[in-house]
């Protein structure tokens, strides 16, 4: 959601200006009185003007303070109390000239000056000025921990802003055109994963007197463009306001969403899960593992939907609103656990986007150092998994307003936003390009139905993913009732796939999915062969060195998937067949074949398979599976393959 409005800026005081670039006295520190040491009418002036700063008629007591230091230029409260006024109304020119002016008389009065002096600077844009007076700041024995800590921060806060605003980046904001535009505020949700459907959220004003009306909107891409959004209303929902702030899972068929007021509702804000079925969606469920008696909202759901990322301001948090994560855990929810400091400022952190890589995080704050407001900032994970540093998105990207909302499609190349529109005090929803560095992994994706290969049943079937050199799991997942599984995959790398059923033999297939700027999903039906004695898979997986019986290391993530396989099923027996193709000496062939056929037992027996269920053969070029007369055909020749026996 976004903030309220800054105060209208007040940008000239004409008189009082002149009378500080009078006033302002050249050289070093001077003399300077107190409340005690001042005049009577310079007293009285400031009397009269900290009951009107109280009351908060900030520009009644900048006139009256005027008066003040007309009769004692070198009263020094009466300078800082006119900073503090000016700085209410959001006249940063005259702030900073009264606290100049407050400092030039002492550095000694108010030891906390040159932060508060600093601060106004960076609001002025005044980078280098601030840098010297924190350095100094920095530098004194007497300032206290927390105003030290205040001070680091925000010289980090200047740093940044001075080199975002120096190597600014070439952003072109495109508006996602009237269909979903409005003169109201659009604030972008959820993009789905094949880029096809957009969830938003749609503010109006009904009556001044009345609350603004939210709603969720879908707009959903066809001939190259967006149709005109319309309300999300599913027929099976009670309500169908006070929604926002919503997650796509990654097939589609499921939606965390937030809701405010509703009769279930354990908070002011609770989260709700609802999915599709050939009925439509299903009445939303309170996840009542996650929820507390506080504001939680703008959920984020992981690409294997098992782990959800959210905002609250529950407490035991770091700061104002934290990001907290559950886990799913056998068909429910674990209670959420905060993000930690890394991610948590002292501050508020809001609105995360977890994209479809799994590993990069989008979220929007106001405690790290930013541009002003709520920022937008990416964190990545480590190869431990662990998030890293969060990193501002940079300028122009984050300005001094708000940047809350953001998603990004699945080639990690286009980003939508919400933001103000030029000449116009509401957000709209805008498109633009990714800077390569902030751009996540590309994804594909892959649609497997796993069927029985005689009955062309619908099989539970086990799915994963890995990595053909490390054999390390990337994804791992079963298919529903009807033999379906929805995978996400990294793009561009090349990955392992295996699907195992109990009594069939398993799947296994070797393959690089491509990304573009449209996505192009891999689709594919598996079937399964019931394990039956003389039953035969080809171990594409299983790759040797060129005319030696040396594995390759992308050849580890096959002889795991059969490894898998043998201790799924402890009792088979198998054996172990080495194939080559025609050319040379065909005893050599034999010698190759079988070492090969060796070397898969051997990395079985090691891995704790009973040496008794393996039988080991080489057949030499006898049993070709395609022609010998060019490469392609030579290639599938070659070839390690596992026959059952019983």
């Amino acid at each position: 959601m976004a903030r309220q409005p800054a105060k209208t800026q007040i940008y000239a005081y004409p008189l009082i200006l002149l009378l500080l670039l009078l006033l302002v006295y050249p050289g070093s520190a001077q003399q300077y009185h107190t409340q005690q040491q001042t005049s009577r009418k310079a007293l009285k002036s400031f009397e009269s003007a900290e009951s009107a700063f109280h009351a908060g008629d900030y520009f009644k007591s900048i006139l009256l303070l005027q008066k003040s230091v007309e009769a004692d230029p070198v009263f020094i409260e009466a300078w800082l109390m006119l900073a503090d006024a000016a700085k209410e109304l959001d006249s940063i020119t005259l702030a900073v000239k009264a606290y100049e002016h407050a400092y030039e008389l002492s550095t000694d009065f108010f030891p906390a000056l040159g932060y508060v002096l600093s601060k106004v600077y960076v609001t002025n844009n005044q980078y280098d000025k601030a840098l010297n007076m924190l350095e100094n700041f920095l530098n004194r024995k007497d300032i206290s921990t927390p105003y030290l800590e205040k001070a680091s921060l925000l010289r980090e806060i200047a740093l940044f802003r001075k080199e975002a605003y120096t190597n600014s980046m070439e952003i072109e904001l495109l508006s996602l055109g009237e269909q979903i535009n409005t003169i109201g505020d659009e604030y972008v949700n959820a993009l789905r994963l094949d880029g096809k459907q957009l969830l938003f959220t749609r503010r109006q004003e009904i009556a001044n007197d009345k609350p603004q009306l939210e709603q969720l909107m879908l707009s959903k891409w066809q001939k190259e463009s967006w149709t005109d959004a319309v309300a999300f209303k599913p027929a099976s929902w009670p309500y169908s306001q006070q929604i926002g702030a919503v997650a796509f899972s990654a097939d589609g068929k499921s939606i965390v969403f937030a809701a405010c007021g509703w009769p279930d509702g354990k908070g002011s804000c609770d989260l709700y899960l609802s999915t599709k079925n050939s009925h439509g969606w299903s009445i939303p469920k309170n996840l009542v593992e996650v929820n507390s008696a506080y504001w939680d909202s703008q959920p984020a759901l992981s690409v294997d939907g098992k782990s959800l990322i959210f905002a609250s301001n529950r407490p035991g948090g770091v700061g104002g609103s934290d990001l907290w994560i559950s886990h799913l855990q056998n068909g429910k929810w674990d209670e959420p656990q905060n993000m930690g400091k890394i991610l948590n400022s002292a501050e508020n952190e809001m609105a995360p986007f977890w994209h479809f890589d799994a590993k990069t995080l989008y979220f929007s704050s106001d405690g790290h150092p930013g541009m002003g407001g709520m920022d937008l900032f990416l964190s990545r994970k480590d190869a431990a998994g662990l998030w890293q540093k969060p990193v501002n998105m940079g300028f122009p990207i984050n300005q001094e307003t708000d940047q809350i909302n953001l998603v990004i499609d699945a080639a990690g190349t286009t980003a939508m936003i919400s933001a103000k529109a030029d000449s116009t005090d509401h957000y709209d929803i805008f498109s633009f390009e990714l800077p390569l560095l902030l751009q996540p992994e590309p994804v594909s994706y892959v649609e497997l139905l796993v069927t029985d290969i005689e009955t062309a049943q619908p099989l539970k079937a086990d799915v994963t993913v890995s990595d053909p050199v490390l054999a390390n799991e990337l994804i791992s997942m079963q298919t529903d009732e009807q033999g379906l599984v929805f995978v996400v995959l990294p793009a561009r790398k090349y990955l392992a796939l295996q699907v195992n059923a109990d009594h069939y033999l398993y799947y296994e297939k070797s393959f690089r999915p491509e990304n573009g700027t449209e996505l192009r999903p891999v689709v594919q039906k598996v079937e399964l062969e019931p394990i039956k004695a003389g039953k035969t898979i080809v171990l594409e997986n299983v790759l040797f060195e060129l005319n030696k019986a040396v594995l390759l290391p992308e050849a580890l993530a096959g002889l795991k998937n059969l490894e898998t396989f043998m201790k799924r099923n402890p009792y088979l027996r198998i054996s172990l067949e080495g194939h080559t193709d025609s050319t040379g000496e065909e005893e050599f062939n034999r010698k190759l074949s079988l070492d090969r056929a060796q070397a898969v037992a051997d990395f079985l027996i090691a891995n704790g398979i009973d040496a008794e269920r393996l039988l080991v053969r080489g057949l030499g070029s006898d049993n070709p599976l395609d022609s010998n007369e060019d490469e392609t055909g030579r290639a599938r020749n070659r070839r390690v393959e596992m026959r059952i026996i019983d």
